[in-house]
């Protein structure tokens, strides 16, 4: 199963770009490019395999002993056990943290779904309805295309091809995205993701229910 991350940074222009990485496969996590933590590490590894080879070739029989006791062992199963438990703890809280997220997104859509059907109740009109009609149905699209975000990694399907997207909705989503080669001269870097692209796309659609709410004025006249 692959994960993400977004805090790695490329050194040559220094961008945030998204990391990806198979969890199961512990070499590819261990000696991949991006992302690794080797480039920090490795100095002081080396640094300890000399001091050990220097301790180790310089000892004289008993006289001069540089060998190892016990007691570290029962030390480092302390501080083992310890990043274990704050490592789970970090986890924990994450998922507790995007689950809250997605409870209160779910939870503003539906009272933005009752407050637009209160508010213009009073026009019963053909477009009063379709007015209401396509302001619920972006705004489930848009819970939607979060809900893909988060299980991108594991479907690889992207938002703008989702079956439950409107055509003209997800060409427009086609033409503002930097994967095409209109828009992709004005990306900051040239290392842009189907996966980054994704998680623009909820920002997108908000822009776009903004625009809908604003034009209420126009369309219950």
């Amino acid at each position: 199963m692959k994960r993400g991350c977004c805090s790695s940074r490329q050194p040559i222009t220094d961008h945030a770009f998204t990391v990806t990485y198979d969890s199961e496969n512990h070499f590819q996590v261990l000696f991949q490019c991006w992302g690794s933590v080797w480039p920090r590490v490795l100095p002081y590894c080396l640094f300890n395999v000399i001091l050990a080879a220097i301790l180790h070739y310089s000892k004289d029989g008993e006289r001069h002993d540089y060998g190892y006791t016990g007691k570290g062992h029962s030390l480092l199963t302390m501080i083992v056990s310890f990043l274990l438990v704050s490592r789970i703890g970090v986890s924990y809280g994450r998922y507790c943290q995007v689950r809250n997220s997605l409870e209160k997104v779910i939870t503003s859509s539906q009272q933005l779904i009752h407050l637009m059907s209160v508010f213009t109740s009073d026009n019963i009109t053909q477009n009063g309805k379709e007015f209401r009609h396509d302001m619920a149905f972006l705004t489930m699209t848009q819970v939607r295309c979060i809900m893909c975000v988060m299980d991108y990694q594991n479907d690889k399907v992207a938002s703008w091809d989702l079956p439950e997207i409107d055509p003209q909705i997800a060409v427009k989503l086609r033409e503002q995205l930097f994967l095409n080669d209109k828009t992709k001269a004005f990306a900051h870097h040239s290392w842009i993701s189907k996966c980054e692209e994704n998680m623009r796309v909820p920002i997108r659609l908000a822009l776009l229910l903004r625009k809908q709410i604003m034009s209420q004025s126009k369309k219950l006249e």
